[in-house]
């Protein structure tokens, strides 16, 4: 990159915070509380703006957009630095080529596990979720598949999945 292009970005940053600054001292912080939409629009409209300005610049940098936000923002509104940082991605999983999840069982097969699991009755319905997922998925749900309702947590289960 060129000094020129280099120059030309940083007038614009410093442009932007310039109008990130103005943008803050003028909007209305409580415009949630208008009884009068047109008015309740433009906050929301503004508010996004702002938040777009400030992702944006947060790239540059965040502690200094947290300092301006908080510097207008009422009681309530301030912003920690880490919201105005960018996100970091988070990981992809998808099931390894050729894993399938079982569809195809018995509700006998269902009711069985239940038994095996101590629910003689089948009255709860924990144990019936636990059962259809060994018959899903061919394992053991671990705690952090019970805590989430039974559903695949793919990074538990490097043996069915992977990262894309």
């Amino acid at each position: 990159m060129s000094i020129f292009c280099h120059n030309r970005s940083m007038i614009k940053i410093k442009e932007l915070f310039t109008t990130f600054e103005n943008l803050l001292k003028s909007h209305d912080w409580l415009f949630d509380f208008s009884d009068d939409h047109s008015v309740w629009k433009r906050g929301l409209e503004q508010r996004e703006r702002l938040r777009s300005i400030a992702l944006t610049l947060g790239k540059e940098n965040a502690e200094r957009v947290s300092d301006l936000w908080n510097a207008f923002a009422p009681d309530g509104f301030e912003r920690s630095v880490e919201s105005f940082e960018p996100k970091k991605a988070e990981p992809k999983w998808r099931l390894r080529e050729g894993v399938k999840p079982n569809r195809k069982f018995r509700f006998s097969a269902v009711n069985e596990i239940r038994r095996e699991l101590g629910d003689e009755n089948l009255k709860t319905s924990e144990s019936r979720k636990q059962a259809v997922f060994r018959l899903t998925w061919g394992i053991d749900p671990n705690e952090i598949e019970k805590q989430m309702g039974f559903h695949l947590h793919m990074p538990s289960h490097p043996e069915l999945c992977e990262l894309v």
